[in-house]
């Protein structure tokens, strides 16, 4: 049986951080070890709000991000016990986990002979 979750006030305060850096309710559940849905039930009760942008602002800012993101760069900067750890937060390359300028520092290209 799993434990139950409790919104204790170290957790709204990882919840409403998260929230304003514009974490995905998924990404704040898992760091909670808690629900989707209870993360977004919390944050309606708490009264946060997303603010409203609009695309193009979206597709032009590129955010350092303090969580990783499937759709954005996840090369690490810092280390993970500083508070200045971060991750790149470009937009990825090709379905590459990283930025196309990280991707130049990860991955090496095989020159085939044939």
């Amino acid at each position: 049986m799993s434990k139950k979750f409790e919104w204790t006030d170290e957790n709204v305060a990882i919840l409403t951080n998260m929230w304003h850096l514009g974490a995905p309710a998924r990404d704040i559940a898992k760091k909670l070890d808690t629900t989707r849905n209870a993360v977004i039930g919390k944050a309606n009760r708490l009264g946060l709000s997303t603010p409203k942008v609009s695309k193009k602002t979206k597709e032009k800012k590129i955010v350092t991000t303090t969580y990783p993101d499937d759709n954005l760069c996840q090369w690490p900067s810092g280390h993970p016990d500083e508070s200045n750890f971060r991750f790149c937060g470009k937009p990825i390359q090709n379905k590459f986990p990283y930025c196309e300028e990280h991707c130049n520092l990860a991955y090496r290209r095989i020159n085939n002979p044939n």
